[in-house]
């Protein structure tokens, strides 16, 4: 099994129109990332950039976001990719630096602890342009 931490901070949320993708996975808490990310609304979305793609945007990424972290399993993150269309060159998934984490369960998983130690989880990033995109601060709230 190789379960993955994953950090959430849009639509895949508690009481958000994607959570069902993770209900039957283990939430862990709250966490803030690193303050070196951006995020911006697409078409009623969050999208997440990090420094290098918010260079190519002409935006910025000097903020911490805040979202949930859940251990998920082999299967969740296929259908978390398809939901974010990784395929498609939409979003990527990659390491995430977080900065805080409020835990409020622990991980089942050794890899999973371990990389949470080191502040690591992973998450999906806008890959595409944002084009004008309208800057959402710190806490993604449209549901």
């Amino acid at each position: 099994m190789n379960n993955k931490a994953i950090f959430v901070y849009g639509t895949l949320k508690r009481g958000f129109v994607r959570h069902y993708a993770l209900r039957d996975q283990r939430y862990l808490g709250t966490a803030k990332t690193e303050k070196k990310y951006g995020m911006y609304a697409i078409s009623g979305y969050p999208a997440m950039v990090d420094e290098s793609a918010a260079e190519k945007s002409g935006v910025d990424s000097n903020n911490e976001i805040f979202g949930e972290l859940y251990e998920v399993d082999d299967e969740c993150i296929q259908e978390l990719d398809k939901i974010e269309g990784v395929i498609q060159g939409l979003f990527e998934r990659k390491d995430v630096a977080l900065n805080e984490i409020t835990f409020v369960g622990l991980p089942t998983n050794e890899h999973v602890w371990k990389n949470l130690n080191k502040k690591i989880a992973q998450s999906y990033f806008f890959k595409r342009n944002l084009n004008g995109a309208a800057d959402c601060g710190s806490l993604w709230t449209q549901k």
